[in-house]
This record gives structure tokens, C-alpha cells and sequence, in this order.
């Protein structure tokens, strides 16, 4: 039973990078067997670019980013999306963001005397402890943890440009224009188990199909902080 648990954790976060981030032509095996839709987006999908203000977080993965540039990339983000995606009602829409881009819009809502903030307890209320969820414009903000194993892994085209490659960006998208489809009645679709008294190890093997797709570049919109 935990083998079972562990297994199953690991493929549910399998899923979700390579949904993301997958891509034929890489040679890391957990992202070559399918196309992901960063990859899907690359050259069809418009991107906002917000120059920085100052530092380096932008570059690097976990990197420490200004928060007023933060600020600057979402309000571009949501005000330069296409018509189509501007007239589709809040809750029917979602910002995904890399982790610190979430920790760095959270933490401009909670500083003392900044301007446009709010006060720490009442933000706590709003969109922390005990409600876990963030908004922009009454947009959900989502944190994409496995964003981050991404990109150091690979070098997403969607948030590249002028040679170089930034590692925190947004997509602001419709969630009806994200799809994933997997046959789960397809008779190879099937987990396995086996223990090898030779080698005294446990197998496993995970069959299934499995693609990524968004509908329409009008429902999409993506943005990331650059030089």
C-alpha cells in the first residue's frame, strides 16, 4: 500500500510537469514522450516582457524577485490580454505563476506602509491561513511548484527571448482552454507490480495514454520579467 501511494504521488507530479514542460526533442526521459504546453505556446501564444527594476531573481530559479516588478508583470499581463480573454468571467480564469512570483505579489499585499498594500492580518484572512488562495483582479493566482523543477531542467522558448532565458513568468489563461485527455478504458492503461527474487528488487511499470492541448490563442496569455 505505501509502494502503491508513492507510485501514484509520483505519477500525479509526472503529470502535471509534463504537461507543462514536455518536449520531444529534450533528452531527459521525463520530458521527451510528449508535448507540453509551454512548447504548444511557443510562437503562438503572445508574451508580455516587464523589464526589471533591479537584481538578478529573474535568471535563476527560486531567484529573489522586486516586488514592484512583480506588480508591473501581472497588471501587463491582465490589462494586455486579448479581448476574448478579458470578456471571460474571473472565475472561469486563472493566473499560474512561478512559486516566487506568488511569494512576491503575496508579500507586497502584506508590507507595512507600502503603497496599495493591506493590512497583514486582514490579507492573512483574505487569501492565507485558512483559505490558501490568492487573487488578481478577482483572478485566482496559482503557484506552480513543479514550474520550478522545470526550469532547471529545461529552457521553456516561452519565456525566452533576445538569446536569453528567464525563469519566472505567468499564464493567464481560460481553464476550459487547457485540456489534457488520457483513454482510461484502453486496455494497456494499467499499473504493475513485480518482485525479483534475483535482483531482491520491486518493479513497477506504469502503462497509459496521455496528451496536452489549449483551444485557442485568443484564451491564453503569458508574461515574464527580463533584462
Amino acid at each position: 500500500r505505501v509502494i502503491t501511494d508513492r507510485v501514484q504521488k509520483g505519477i500525479a507530479q509526472d503529470i502535471v510537469r509534463v504537461m507543462w514542460g514536455g518536449n520531444p526533442a529534450s533528452s531527459n526521459v521525463t520530458y521527451k514522450w510528449t508535448t507540453g504546453l509551454f512548447e504548444l505556446m511557443n510562437g503562438s501564444v503572445t508574451a508580455t516582457t516587464v523589464a526589471k527594476s533591479g537584481g538578478t531573481g529573474h535568471t535563476v530559479v527560486g531567484g529573489t524577485l522586486v516586488n514592484a516588478d512583480v506588480l508591473n508583470l501581472l497588471t501587463d499581463v491582465f490589462d494586455k490580454a486579448p479581448a476574448n480573454l478579458q470578456q471571460t468571467p474571473a472565475s472561469e480564469k486563472k493566473m499560474f505563476v512561478t512559486p516566487n512570483i506568488y511569494n512576491a505579489y503575496y508579500g507586497s499585499l502584506t508590507l507595512v506602509a507600502a503603497s496599495g498594500a493591506v493590512e497583514a492580518g486582514r490579507a492573512e484572512a483574505q487569501s492565507g491561513a485558512g483559505y490558501n488562495r490568492l487573487f488578481f483582479r478577482g483572478v485566482e493566482v496559482v503557484p506552480m511548484y513543479e514550474w520550478d523543477t522545470i526550469m532547471t531542467d529545461l529552457t521553456p522558448g516561452i519565456f525566452s527571448t533576445g538569446g536569453s532565458n528567464y525563469k519566472n513568468g505567468v499564464v493567464y489563461a481560460a481553464k476550459s482552454n487547457l485540456m489534457i485527455g488520457s483513454d482510461v478504458n484502453a486496455p494497456e492503461t494499467q499499473l504493475k507490480m513485480f518482485y525479483d527474487a534475483v535482483t531482491e528488487k520491486m518493479y513497477i511499470r506504469s502503462y497509459f495514454k496521455i496528451g496536452y492541448q489549449y483551444g485557442y490563442d485568443s484564451l491564453i496569455h503569458a508574461g515574464f520579467i527580463k533584462n
